[in-house]
C-alpha cells in the first residue's frame, strides 16, 4: 500500500458536512471501473498526485466537534494499492467481490482527533483488463461526485486539463437535521404538483421485514426499447430509467417509488463536489403507470424553486422502493485512460449492507448501472422469492 498525496496542496481548508452529508458519512460507497487495457501503476500515481490538489476532501481526515463533522483538507494522503491478478477481469454485470477493493474503515470521527482515511483505491490487473476500485464515505461524495474525480484522474493521466472543482457549500439549501426533524421551509401557498411529490411527515414503510436476496439482471438497449413501446402512451416520450423503474414496481406490484435525485444542474451547481441529493415520491394509479407518472413529475422536479422546497421539507414518509440509478452519473467515455471504462459496479459489501438496512424496514431497493457493453444492469434488493428474467 502507498500512501499518495497532492504535490501542491493548497493550505488546509476545513469543509463542515452538511445535514445531508453527515446522514450519509455513515454510509461507504465502493465502487470500481472496468478497463479493457491496463493503465501502468506509475503513471496512474503520478496522474493522482496531480489530481489530488483539486479533491481536499478525498485526500483529508475527519474529526468531530460537538455536534458538527468536520472535513480537514489536510493532505493526509489516500492509501493506494496495486495487485496483479491471474485469469480474466470480472465483466461488472454482478456485484464485486470484496478482494477488488480496500475498504475504508473507521473514517467517522468520534473527536478532535482525526480518523482514518475517508478514501481508499485498489487498482487490480488482469490478462485482458484492469478494475480500479474506490471505496469511499458516502459523506464527502455521491456518484456525481465519484464521477467528477474518476474523470479527472483520467484527464490528468491523459495530460488534459482539469474541469473546475467547487467545495463551496453555502448555495446548498438548508435541510432539517436528521429524520423527522420539523421542516424549515413552509408548505403554505405551494403548486399543487409539489405536495404530490412529497409524504410528510417522515415514517417508515410499515411493510413486513423479509429474508433479503440481491438479484442482478442485464436489460439491453434492445430489451429497454422493448420496455418503452410497453409502458408507452400516446403523448409522452418514456426514458430507459421511466421504463426500468416501472418494469420493477410491475413486478413487485408496488405503486409508491421513492427517487434518488441529484439536483446540482437545477441549482447551477455542477461543479460542486460532495453531496447533492434529495428524494422525490412518485404515487401511480397501478404499477404499469409508475413510468408515465415519473415522466409527468420531471417538470417539477426540474424547477430551482421546488428543489428548495422539498429540501427544506427534510426526510418525508419512506415508500415500497427506492430507485437509485447511476446512469446519469456516470459518463463512461470520459473515463478513459488508456482505454474507456467499459462498467461500473459496487461491492458485494456495498449491497449486503444495503439489503440488511432495507429488507428490516421492508422496504425494496434497486441500483442501475451503467454497462458499455451490457446496456444497464440492475441490482434489487427484494425478498428472495422475487423472479426476475435473465436474472442472477
Amino acid at each position: 500500500m502507498d500512501l499518495v498525496q497532492a504535490a501542491d496542496a493548497p493550505h488546509v481548508q476545513e469543509l463542515e458536512l452538511d445535514a445531508c452529508g453527515a446522514q450519509f458519512n455513515a454510509l461507504a460507497v465502493d465502487v470500481a471501473f472496468l478497463f479493457s487495457k491496463s493503465a501502468p501503476y506509475t503513471q496512474l500515481r503520478a496522474a493522482l498526485v496531480k489530481t489530488l490538489p483539486n479533491f481536499g476532501p478525498v485526500a483529508g481526515r475527519m474529526v468531530k466537534r460537538g455536534d458538527k463533522t468536520i472535513v480537514l483538507c489536510n493532505n493526509a494522503g489516500v492509501p493506494f494499492t496495486y495487485q496483479s491478478a491471474n485469469g480474466f477481469a470480472p465483466t461488472l454485470d454482478a456485484p464485486l467481490a470484496s478482494h477488488l477493493f480496500d475498504f475504508v474503515s473507521d473514517w467517522v470521527p468520534t473527536g478532535d482527533t482525526p480518523a482514518d482515511a475517508p478514501t481508499r483505491i485498489k487498482v487490480t490487473d488482469f490478462a485482458d483488463g484492469q478494475i480500479i476500485a474506490l471505496s469511499i464515505s458516502h459523506g464527502i461524495a455521491d456518484a456525481y461526485s465519484i464521477n467528477q474525480f474518476m474523470s479527472s484522474w483520467a484527464a490528468a493521466y491523459n495530460c488534459k486539463e482539469l474541469p473546475n472543482i467547487s467545495h463551496d457549500r453555502s448555495p446548498l439549501p438548508p435541510q432539517p437535521a436528521g429524520f423527522g426533524a420539523t421542516p424549515l421551509v413552509s408548505s403554505e401557498g405551494i403548486p399543487e404538483g409539489w405536495g404530490l411529490l412529497f409524504r410528510g411527515p417522515f415514517s417508515m414503510p410499515g411493510l413486513a421485514p423479509y429474508p433479503a436476496s440481491i438479484t442482478t439482471y442485464r436489460r439491453t438497449a434492445e430489451a429497454c426499447q422493448d420496455l418503452k413501446r410497453k409502458y408507452a402512451t400516446e403523448d409522452i416520450n418514456l426514458s430507459t430509467n421511466d421504463v426500468l423503474c416501472g418494469e420493477l414496481t410491475t413486478l413487485l406490484d408496488l405503486t409508491k417509488v421513492c427517487l434518488m435525485v441529484d439536483y446540482r444542474r437545477m441549482l447551477d451547481l455542477g461543479s460542486f463536489f460532495g453531496v447533492a441529493l434529495t428524494t422525490v415520491d412518485i404515487i401511480a394509479d397501478a404499477p404499469s403507470s409508475v413510468p408515465v407518472a415519473i415522466r409527468r413529475a420531471l417538470p417539477f422536479c426540474r424547477d430551482a424553486d421546488f428543489v428548495r422546497w422539498r429540501i427544506g421539507q427534510g426526510a418525508g414518509a419512506s415508500s415500497e422502493i427506492c430507485c437509485n440509478s447511476w446512469v446519469g452519473c456516470f459518463d463512461l467515455l470520459t473515463l478513459s485512460f488508456e482505454t474507456e471504462a467499459r462498467g461500473v459496479m459496487m461491492s458485494e459489501k456495498m449491497l449486503a449492507a444495503r439489503a440488511t438496512g432495507f429488507a428490516a424496514c421492508g422496504a425494496r431497493y434497486a441500483f442501475m448501472c451503467p454497462h458499455a457493453d451490457y446496456g444497464v444492469i440492475v441490482c434489487l434488493i427484494a425478498p428472495k422469492d422475487t423472479k426476475v428474467d435473465d436474472a442472477t
